[in-house]
């Protein structure tokens, strides 16, 4: 593996941390993520730090957990010269792809770390219900994953067949999971009895971030799971 690729894969936590505080104080004070490429904040080269997740997206080497927090930034664009024909391209592209991946599986139900025909299924599944929670999603379009998807659900469930958790219950499961494994960012795939523990501590963190989470929320999460942090720490994944 060359250098480059190494330094591309690795976004190493404490780096994107860095960035992303410095982004989201962007955005704070702007109202949306589209940086240019020469922007500078206190001194950090944030346009070039958007501009090397961004390469590290269509390297395919940019964590899954990060994307996610991304693209929950208001005006985010993995291009900095995207067009509408671009989206439109890929979401057409997306919709193909789910309904070959239902009538392959049988299943609408795709996991966040989903690659399907080499297409991040999972990561543009939990886009597009992002988009649809934030009203950027058109009724044909929603209409186009419905068709293609016989049973997709807009709000994903957290437990097969069962309805959705109040977050206290939600909580503790994950509580006991963290307890029993010692770790307290897993992947978003990881499940413990039957419950998407990884994903929903991950929207959880991402939740916090936008400013979505109660005060008490935020202190249950606190005192009820040991060792948490408002940040996932990959290279530092034990507790």
């Amino acid at each position: 593996m060359t250098t480059a690729v190494t330094t591309v894969r690795r976004l190493h936590a404490d780096s994107f941390r860095a960035g992303w505080e410095h982004l989201t104080d962007f955005v704070a004070a702007h109202g949306h993520a589209t940086v240019p490429t020469t922007t500078v904040v206190n001194g950090f080269r944030l346009g070039q730090w958007v501009s090397r997740c961004r390469s590290a997206y269509r390297a395919d080497t940019l964590d899954p957990e990060q994307i996610v927090a991304l693209e929950t930034l208001p005006g985010w664009e993995w291009s900095a010269t995207h067009r509408q024909g671009n989206r439109d391209a890929e979401f057409e592209r997306g919709v193909e792809v789910l309904r070959r991946y239902v009538t392959e599986t049988g299943t609408s139900d795709v996991p966040f770390s989903t690659v399907f025909d080499g297409f991040n299924l999972g990561v543009w599944a939990r886009s597009i219900r992002l988009r649809r929670r934030r009203g950027r999603l058109a009724a044909h379009r929603i209409a186009a994953v419905e068709a293609a998807a016989p049973g997709w659900l807009w709000e994903r469930c957290y437990r097969r067949g069962a309805p959705p958790l109040r977050f206290e219950d939600a909580a503790r499961l994950a509580a006991d999971y963290v307890t029993k494994v010692g770790v307290c960012d897993p992947q978003p795939g990881q499940r413990h009895r039957g419950f998407a523990v990884g994903l929903w501590l991950l929207e959880q963190r991402i939740n916090y971030h936008r400013g979505q989470l109660t005060s008490e929320q935020a202190t249950l999460l606190q005192n009820t799971i040991p060792g948490w942090t408002w940040w996932s720490p990959h290279d530092q994944r034990a507790c």
